[in-house]
């Protein structure tokens, strides 16, 4: 990987080779592709989430979200001192924050939507238009939750 900040830290591109928590170091430059928007424009929040929380030295991190993290913008990742990490961009201006929790509490998962809801769901999401939204608003092209296009996404 090059040093392409000037600073003798690495510059990589998330999700590519060399971009894992284990080379990651302070002062990382990251460009969170526009294949991994949640919103048009923005990053999906739990692969920001994920960038940050393998970026942190604490093994347990709360990530917090301070403004919408743009795609295909360089963006450097920093640790504050607390074990935690942070994404922000050149002028300082902080997209998210991981803070350590000791003592992280995991609340129960919701129960599972009915055969016929999920179906409705998934239907209602195949007749998005060409915008991402469908009618209700609701995201299609999200990396985490949206159909489109094939094979992309979780």
């Amino acid at each position: 990987m090059s040093d392409e900040t000037g600073t003798g830290r690495r510059a990589a591109t998330a999700g590519a080779p060399g971009a894992t928590g284990a080379a990651a170091e302070a002062g990382e430059v990251i460009t969170v592709p526009a294949s991994h928007q949640g919103y048009p424009g923005i990053a999906f929040g739990g692969y920001v989430a994920g960038l940050l929380a393998a970026r942190a030295a604490a093994a347990t991190v709360r990530v917090d979200f301070r403004a919408a993290t743009p795609v295909d913008t360089p963006l450097r990742v920093a640790e504050p001192g607390d074990g935690g990490s942070q994404l922000m961009d050149g002028s300082g201006a902080v997209f998210a924050t991981a803070t350590p929790v000791p003592d992280l509490a995991v609340s129960a998962a919701p129960d599972a939507p009915s055969w016929d809801q999920a179906a409705a769901a998934a239907a209602a999401f195949r007749t998005a238009g060409p915008t991402g939204l469908a009618a209700d608003g609701t995201v299609v092209d999200c990396f985490g939750c949206g159909p489109r296009p094939p094979g992309r996404g979780l």
